[in-house]
C-alpha cells in the first residue's frame, strides 16, 4: 500500500514538473511584453505555471487520492489557530526587521520587485499574496510533510521532515539575502508547526500571505 502511494506521488510529481515547465515556456514571452519589470518575470511566471500544474495534478488524482475529503479537512479548523499563526508571523517579522536594521541590511530585490505600473503591481501582489502561499504551502506543508510522515512515524521523523522541507523552502528564496533566508527557515518551521497543530493547510496559507504582505511593505 505504501509503495503504491509513493509510486502515485512520483508519477504525479512528474506530471507536475512537465506541466510547470511547458506552462512557463508558453507564458514567458507574453508576460515579458505585459510586465515592465524584469525582476517580476521569474516569480510571476514560476508561480502561475506551478499553480496550473497543481490544479491539473489535483484534478488527475481527484478520485485516486480522495482529494475531495482531504481538501475539506485541510480547510476546516479552530479559528483560534489563524490568530496564533498571525501573531507568530508578526513577532518573527519584527525580529528580522530589527536585525536587518542593526546590520544595515536592506532588501534591494524586494525594492526592484515592487515597482512598475498598475498592471505590473497587480500581477506582483496577486502572485505574492495568493499564488505563492497556495503553491508553496501545498507543496511544502502539504505534499512534503504528508510523504515524510507516511514513510516513518515518531516525533524524530516528524521533525526531520520539517527541517528538510523547511530547508528546501528557505533555499528557494536566496535572492533575499542570508538574514532573510534564516528568517524564512524559522518562518517555515512555524508554518509547519501550526499546520500540524491545526490539522489544516489553510492556516499556514493565510499566515504565509500575511508574511508576504509585511515583507512587501518593508522596502
Amino acid at each position: 500500500m505504501m509503495a503504491k502511494k509513493l509510486l502515485t506521488f512520483v508519477g504525479l510529481s512528474l506530471v507536475f514538473f512537465i506541466v510547470a515547465v511547458v506552462t512557463a515556456v508558453l507564458l514567458m514571452p507574453q508576460l515579458k511584453n505585459l510586465l515592465n519589470n524584469d525582476t517580476a518575470i521569474s516569480p510571476v511566471v514560476s508561480h502561475i505555471s506551478t499553480f496550473v500544474a497543481l490544479v491539473l495534478t489535483l484534478l488527475i488524482s481527484w478520485r485516486r487520492l480522495n482529494v475531495k475529503s482531504q481538501l475539506k479537512s485541510y480547510i476546516s479548523c479552530d479559528f483560534r489557530y489563524y490568530g496564533i499563526s498571525l501573531v507568530g508571523v508578526l513577532i518573527l517579522f519584527i525580529l528580522v526587521t530589527l536585525v536587518n536594521k542593526l546590520l544595515g541590511i536592506g532588501n534591494p530585490w524586494v525594492a526592484d520587485l515592487m515597482r512598475g505600473n498598475q498592471i505590473t503591481l497587480a500581477f506582483i501582489y496577486f502572485t505574492i499574496l495568493v499564488l505563492a502561499p497556495l503553491n508553496e504551502e501545498i507543496i511544502f506543508r502539504g505534499f512534503a510533510l504528508n510523504i515524510g510522515n507516511a514513510i516513518s512515524g515518531g516525533w524524530i521523523s516528524v521533525w526531520l521532515t520539517i527541517v528538510i522541507s523547511c530547508g528546501g523552502f528557505a533555499l528557494l528564496h536566496t535572492q533575499y539575502g542570508y538574514t532573510t533566508v534564516i528568517y524564512l527557515f524559522v518562518l517555515a518551521v512555524w508554518f509547519a508547526i501550526v499546520r500540524i497543530k491545526s490539522q489544516s493547510l489553510s492556516v499556514p496559507i493565510v499566515a504565509h500571505s500575511f508574511a508576504s504582505l509585511l515583507g512587501s511593505l518593508n522596502i
